[in-house]
């Protein structure tokens, strides 16, 4: 049996929708595929940025704690697998007498964004894959009136 002059368009048309249901589908998955690779990225940045701001922090508490300055804002640079994160910190204090001792407050914060450094965070302009972390901490620091540390 022959097909029919009816029947003989009826394979292309099946084979084009089909190409084109396939096509659609591919097209769906790299797009699915991109944006979890841009998230995975992010999320990675993410977490750099959040460990930057730790530095800065841990950086701020140590000038802080030990050398008893306290900037009121500062940026800072860090060593090569990090140097493309911008650190800003700031730093307030201030004294109180507590039973004849001098107790300091300081209160650090630590922003850490993905730019280079001294670019400074926020940026004027935030691009597509800006990411920043921010991170405060209080701290205390006692001395005795004849200038030794607190019991």
């Amino acid at each position: 049996m022959s097909p029919t002059c009816r029947d003989a368009g009826f394979a292309l048309i099946s084979a084009l929708f089909l190409l084109l249901v396939l096509s659609t589908m591919a097209a769906f998955t790299l797009t699915l595929s991109s944006s979890a690779q841009q998230g995975a990225t992010l999320d990675v940045q993410g977490s750099r940025a959040y460990q930057a701001a730790r530095a800065g922090i841990e950086y701020g508490a140590f000038q802080a704690l030990q050398n008893g300055q306290c900037a009121s804002s500062s940026q800072l640079t860090l060593p090569a697998p990090m140097a493309d994160f911008s650190i800003n910190l700031a730093c307030s204090s201030s004294a109180h007498n507590i039973a004849g001792n001098t107790v300091t407050l300081y209160r650090l914060t630590a922003t850490a964004c993905n730019l280079p450094a001294g670019s400074g965070c926020p940026p004027a302009t935030r691009t597509l894959n800006y990411v920043e972390r921010q991170i405060s901490a209080t701290l205390s620091r006692c001395t005795e009136a004849g200038g030794g540390g607190c019991a």
